[in-house]
C-alpha cells in the first residue's frame, strides 16, 4: 500500500501546475516577442500544444476519476484501515494474554529451548482462567482469532500485501485441527505437540504488529485530522 502523499494524483497536480506555469509564461511573455531562430519558434509551438493536452487530460482527470472515485475510496479506507488496525491491536492482546498464561515474556517465544521448557510445563489438564482445561482455552482463541480475521480480510483490497499474507499464515496455524480441537486428542498431559502452532501464531504476530505500527504512522495525520473534525462535529469545541 502506498503513502497518500506519493500517489499519481499528487504527481499529476504537481505536473498541472508545471505545465500551466510554463503556458502561462508562454502566451503572456514569450509569444510577445519574436523568436530568434524559426527551429525555437517550432518547438515553442511544439510545447505549448503539448501543454495544452496536458491541461486537458488532467482536468478530465480530476472531473471523471479524482472527484467522484478517488476521494471516495481514500476517505473509505481511512475509515477501514482504522478499524482493520484496532482490530490487530485487539489480536495481539488475546495472543498477549496467551503468552502470560505460558509464562513466556517478551520475546522468548523465539527461543526454541526457553519456549519448549515453557510449553512442557503446562498441564492441559489445568483450568485457564474461567476455561476449565487447556483445550477449551486454546479452542476459545481459535474462535475469537479467526471471526476477527474473517472481519479483516473481507477488506483486504485496502491491505498492504505484508499485512494480509501475515494474517493469512496465523488464520492457517488457528485451523490446525489437534492445537484448537477444543478437546484432548492425543494421549498427552502436556503442549508439546502444540509448541511448533504457537510459537508460529506468536511469531507471524509479532511481524503483524511491526507491520501495523509501520502502517499506522503512514496515515496517522490523516487519522487525527479526521478525529478532530469528528470531535468538533458532534462535540463542538470541547477537547
Amino acid at each position: 500500500m502506498k503513502k497518500i502523499t506519493s500517489n499519481p494524483p499528487k504527481l499529476i497536480l504537481i505536473c498541472l501546475i508545471i505545465v500551466l506555469s510554463y503556458v502561462i509564461v508562454y502566451e503572456l511573455i514569450l509569444t510577445a516577442h519574436p523568436s530568434s531562430t524559426e527551429t525555437i519558434y517550432k518547438l515553442g509551438v511544439i510545447l505549448s500544444k503539448v501543454s495544452y493536452s496536458i491541461i486537458a487530460a488532467s482536468t478530465f482527470y480530476f472531473i471523471s476519476q479524482y472527484f467522484p472515485i478517488y476521494l471516495p475510496r481514500e476517505r473509505k479506507k481511512l475509515k477501514v484501515l482504522s478499524n482493520v488496525f484496532q482490530k490487530a491491536i485487539t489480536i495481539d492482546t488475546i495472543l498477549q494474554e496467551l503468552k502470560n498464561n505460558l509464562g513466556v515474556s517478551g520475546d522468548d517465544f523465539k527461543n526454541s529451548n526457553v519456549f519448549r521448557t515453557a510449553i512442557g510445563n503446562i498441564n492441559t489438564t489445568s483450568p485457564v482462567g474461567a476455561f476449565p482445561n487447556w483445550y477449551t482455552y486454546l479452542y476459545n482463541i481459535k474462535i475469537e482469532l479467526l471471526e476477527i480475521i474473517n472481519s479483516i480480510s473481507i477488506y483486504n483490497e485496502f491491505l498492504s500485501i505484508d499485512m494480509l499474507h501475515e494474517i493469512t499464515l496465523i488464520e492457517r496455524q488457528l485451523l490446525t485441527q489437534i492445537t484448537f480441537a477444543g478437546y484432548q486428542v492425543l494421549l498427552t498431559t502436556n503442549l508439546s505437540y502444540a509448541e511448533i502452532t504457537i510459537q508460529e501464531i506468536l511469531i507471524h504476530n509479532k511481524h503483524l504488529q511491526e507491520l501495523r505500527e509501520r502502517e499506522f504512522a503512514k496515515y496517522q495525520a490523516a487519522f487525527k485530522s479526521a478525529g478532530d473534525e469528528y470531535r468538533k462535529t458532534y462535540y463542538g469545541n470541547q477537547k
